[in-house]
């Protein structure tokens, strides 16, 4: 499993302490989170592990100078 999975992944029980509290905007939240989430994870699996962004010129190089 790649990093930006499991950082993805890692949020679920935070967000599941947001839900849990009464709060005024909890159903937002809600629609936001798993919108955001589903498409985060979306672009991983899609993506095949790669960015979803291109990396700075200066770092893409193989040896990094």
């Amino acid at each position: 499993m790649n990093i930006a999975a499991i950082l993805a992944l890692q949020s679920i029980p935070f967000a599941a302490l947001v839900l849990a509290t009464a709060g005024a905007n909890r159903d937002l939240f809600a629609v936001l989170y798993v919108a955001a989430l589903g498409l985060t994870l979306s672009i991983i699996i899609f993506g095949d592990g790669y960015h979803a962004l291109p990396l700075m010129p200066g770092v893409s190089g193989g040896n990094h100078r």
